[in-house]
Parts: structure tokens; C-alpha cells; sequence
């Protein structure tokens, strides 16, 4: 892994299992895994920084690959966790709004409820693993709903 990708890992709290994790799958091109594909470690710099995509690392989460729709695939930071984000309302939402920062990314998350490993174990060995945010919402939870503003 390249100086920049580990000095921009660990600028962003990155933990040291994830890491380990990332160094081995990360390359100059982007990797198919299962109907997903992991960032290229130039696309992993620029989809966790700037705008709008400042958001992920901002909140907690590193944004680390993408369906075939474009759906963006993030693990939290904290506890390793994954999340399908549906980029159509991410988007949608930065673009239609008016306001210059971007929604709660969190409000846009289909929660798996699978960690880091599990995650892409089953997304390389099952056929039907959903691969877009419309699919996994039709059998998993929304991460948090919209609210006020305020975290329940």
C-alpha cells in the first residue's frame, strides 16, 4: 500500500484490524467481489473526501466500494459494521436541496446488520445478495429514519 493511502487511513481513525484488512484488498485498479466493487486506492481517497463525499468520514464511516448501480458500500468506523447507501437519494438530495452541506448520510444507509467479513463473504458466495439499496431495503432496516435534526 502506498505512503498515501496508509498516512490517509490513519488521518481518518481508520482502526488498525481495518487496516490489515484494506491493505490486502486494495489496488491501483478497483476489484470485483462478488456483484461489488472495491474502490481503487485512488477512488478510496476521493469517494471519503471533499464534497460531498466528506460526509462518510465526517460521520464515522469509510466509503469502500460500490454496486453496479452505484450504490456505495461504507463500514463504521467504530465498530467495523457495513451499509448499503443509496446513492440516488444521497444524491438527490444534495443536488435538489439548496443547502451546502450534505444530509446525514445515516438516513440514507440499508443496515445489513453484518459486519466487515460476513458482509463480503456472503455477498461473494450468495447469488441473490442484494447489490443495490432498493433490493436490501425490501429485507433490511433503514439505519436511522429522517428526524428533526436530532439524533434519537
Amino acid at each position: 500500500m502506498s505512503r498515501e493511502i496508509a498516512d490517509f487511513l490513519t488521518e481518518k481513525g481508520v482502526p488498525a484490524w481495518l487496516q490489515e484488512e484494506l491493505v490486502q484488498a486494495y489496488t491501483v485498479q478497483p476489484v470485483a467481489l462478488g456483484p461489488f466493487e472495491f474502490s481503487s486506492v485512488a477512488e478510496l481517497i476521493y469517494h471519503n473526501t471533499g464534497e460531498p463525499y466528506g460526509v462518510f468520514c465526517d460521520s464515522g464511516y469509510l466509503n469502500l466500494a460500490y454496486g453496479p448501480s452505484g450504490d456505495h458500500i461504507a463500514t463504521e468506523l467504530a465498530t467495523g459494521m457495513m451499509f448499503i447507501v443509496n446513492h440516488d437519494e444521497f444524491w438527490e438530495y444534495y443536488s435538489e436541496s439548496g443547502v451546502t452541506h450534505p444530509p446525514d448520510v445515516r438516513t440514507r444507509m440499508i443496515n445489513p446488520n453484518l459486519d466487515f467479513n460476513a458482509f463480503w463473504l456472503r455477498a461473494a458466495l450468495e447469488p441473490d445478495f442484494p447489490c443495490d439499496a432498493y433490493e436490501a431495503e425490501e429485507i433490511w432496516p433503514r439505519y436511522m429514519q429522517e428526524t428533526d435534526g436530532t439524533i434519537p
